[in-house]
């Protein structure tokens, strides 16, 4: 084998490669985030601010989360049932709740425990339980 076929071969193959990493990645799956994003006291209650970003292409009419509230040693404290509506898609809505009589300084973390309702045009609730992505701006986890 010559240079002159080895060099053409080596430029066709460096190109390919170079052409190959241009390519569109793949799409990222579709995403139901809920952020964390304050805990405030208020008066003798706690006020949570949760931050929603539709990433589904579908607008829900109406979400229903079960939360877990665990303490600082991870005990569990109590079990909230949170209903928001109106989460358009590709948009992002903040929601206020209110945690009647609790301390915000003596929540611990807050888990994700459950999808049980969501409605919109071609949704359940299995849908938007796999799309839950949970994070937090807090220094109290959000977990799913």
């Amino acid at each position: 084998m010559s240079i002159r076929s080895v060099v053409p071969a080596a430029m066709a193959c460096a190109v390919g490669v170079s052409l190959g990493s241009i390519a569109p990645a793949a799409a990222e799956p579709s995403r139901l985030a809920i952020e964390l994003n304050a805990l405030k006291s208020a008066a003798s209650d706690c006020q949570m601010a949760l931050l929603f970003t539709n990433g589904l292409a579908i607008d829900i009419d109406a979400l229903a989360l079960e939360l877990v509230v665990f303490d600082g040693d991870g005990v569990m404290d109590r079990v909230l049932r949170v209903k928001s509506s109106d989460l358009p898609a590709g948009r992002k809505r903040l929601k206020l709740f209110k945690l009647e009589g609790l301390d915000c300084a003596a929540v611990g973390s807050i888990l994700v425990n459950d999808v049980t309702d969501c409605d919109g045009a071609g949704l359940d609730r299995k849908t938007c339980a796999d799309a839950v992505q949970a994070s937090h701006k807090t220094t109290v986890p959000f977990m799913r």
